[in-house]
């Protein structure tokens, strides 16, 4: 499984986590991943990290780097798992985006993991982030709330409190002083 919800890394059940480097074949394999079977076309991609770059100069950019991204993956053991289908590039890789974690905000995906020098990249880090926690928040409010999931392990601590605490209700959801009595007589 790639684990793009901590710092990205390969983690096949069973062995130790190798990490995603912070490098444009690692970007690739990275974007591809999150686009899965929907897959991305040569060209949105090689604009995606080479904008200012001549198209047929930023084809042969995104040419060299998927052959050391294909040479990354094949160190996984999963080299057959990034396809073309003609200018279509597709990577299926099992990861950890479903579901989005809701105590998590989409300023904080990836967050550690820059790619210095590529603007491009940082803009699709953050559209795609916050595309990823809309989803979730859509997912998350049809939901009825007898069936809704866990808090995430990181903050669980922080429910059990909550949980825990004497404190009513009001002061958790409401505004200070709401709900007191001298707010609530009728003069």
């Amino acid at each position: 499984m790639l684990r793009l919800l901590t710092v990205p890394a390969w983690a096949p059940e069973g062995s130790p986590p190798r990490h995603l480097p912070a490098t444009v074949p690692g970007a690739l394999v990275l974007v591809l991943a999150v686009q899965g079977e929907q897959g991305m076309t040569r060209e949105r991609l090689a604009a995606l990290f080479w904008p200012e770059a001549d198209p047929a100069d930023a084809l042969h950019h995104l040419r060299v780097n998927l052959h050391r991204a294909r040479t990354l993956l094949r160190g996984w053991g999963s080299g057959e798992e990034l396809r073309a289908e003609g200018a279509l590039l597709q990577l299926t890789l099992p990861t950890d985006l479903t579901p989005w974690p809701g105590g998590m905000g989409p300023q904080d995906w990836l967050s550690d993991w820059r790619l210095a020098g590529y603007e491009g990249f940082e803009t699709w880090r953050q559209e795609t982030a916050h595309a990823l926690h809309r989803r979730w928040l859509q997912q998350h409010r049809q939901r009825p709330a007898d069936t809704a999931t866990a808090p995430p392990p990181a903050r669980e601590g922080e429910h059990q409190a909550l949980r825990d605490s004497r404190a009513p209700a009001l002061l958790l959801l409401g505004e200070p002083g709401v709900g007191d009595r001298k707010s609530t007589r009728l003069n």
